[in-house]
C-alpha cells in the first residue's frame, strides 16, 4: 500500500467523523447562541411587566416615565423604556435616539397589539441593535409599553462563542484526521511485515 493510498483511506474513513464533528459543533453553537440572545430579553420583560402592573392598578400613563430625557440609548447598557398612549403619541421616555423618542416601526406595534406582546431585535440604525419587548396596554386606554436594551455586550459574547466553537471544531477535525492517518499507517506497516514462521 503506497503512502498516497494510506492518506486516501485515512481521509475516507475520517469523513464521517468530520461530518459528525461539524454537525455537533454547529448544534452546540446554535443552542448556546439562542440561550445567550434570549437571556437579553429578561430585563426588558421584567420592566414591561412592572409598568403594565402599575398601569392596571390605575397609575396614569403620563406619570410613569418622565416626558423627555436627554439620555442617549446608544450609550451605556441600561435598559430604556417608552410609553405610547392610545392615540399613538409617545408620552414618556427614559432615553432618546438622535434627539427623538425611540419608537419601533408601526409593524412591530401592530404585532404587539395583535398578540399582546412582541419581542424583537430592533435595529433603528446601522450597528445599533436592541433586544426589545413591546407590550400592548389592554383596555379602553390602549397604548404600548416599549422596553429595550442594547445588544452590544450580548453580541460581543456571541462573537466570542463563535470563535471558540470554530477553534474547537478545527482542533477536533485536525486531531481526528491525525488519529485516522496514524491508525492506517500502523495497519499498512503491519500488512507489509513478513509473516513470522
Amino acid at each position: 500500500m503506497t503512502q498516497h493510498k494510506v492518506i486516501t483511506q485515512a481521509f475516507l474513513h475520517w469523513l464521517p467523523i468530520a461530518t459528525a464533528i461539524v454537525v455537533v459543533s454547529g448544534i452546540a453553537y446554535a443552542s448556546s447562541q439562542f440561550i445567550i440572545r434570549s437571556s437579553a430579553n429578561d430585563a426588558p420583560l421584567q420592566l414591561s411587566e412592572s409598568a403594565l402592573a402599575a398601569i392596571e392598578q390605575g397609575a396614569p400613563l403620563e406619570q410613569l416615565l418622565p416626558p423627555t430625557s436627554d439620555s442617549d440609548i446608544t450609550k451605556g447598557t441600561a435598559p430604556f423604556a417608552v410609553l405610547i398612549n392610545g392615540t399613538g403619541t409617545p408620552v414618556g421616555s427614559t432615553g432618546m435616539l438622535d434627539g427623538k423618542i425611540p419608537v419601533p416601526p408601526q409593524g412591530a406595534l401592530d404585532a404587539a397589539k395583535k398578540k399582546g406582546e412582541h419581542r424583537l431585535t430592533w435595529e433603528p440604525k446601522n450597528g445599533q441593535r436592541f433586544a426589545t419587548v413591546i407590550t400592548s396596554i389592554p383596555g379602553p386606554q390602549g397604548g404600548y409599553v416599549i422596553v429595550g436594551k442594547t445588544l452590544k455586550e450580548t453580541d460581543a459574547r456571541i462573537n466570542k462563542l463563535c470563535l471558540m466553537a470554530a477553534l474547537g471544531a478545527l482542533a477536533a477535525l485536525a486531531a481526528s484526521f491525525i488519529l485516522s492517518y496514524v491508525a492506517h499507517s500502523v495497519i499498512r506497516k503491519k500488512s507489509t511485515e513478513p509473516a513470522q514462521q
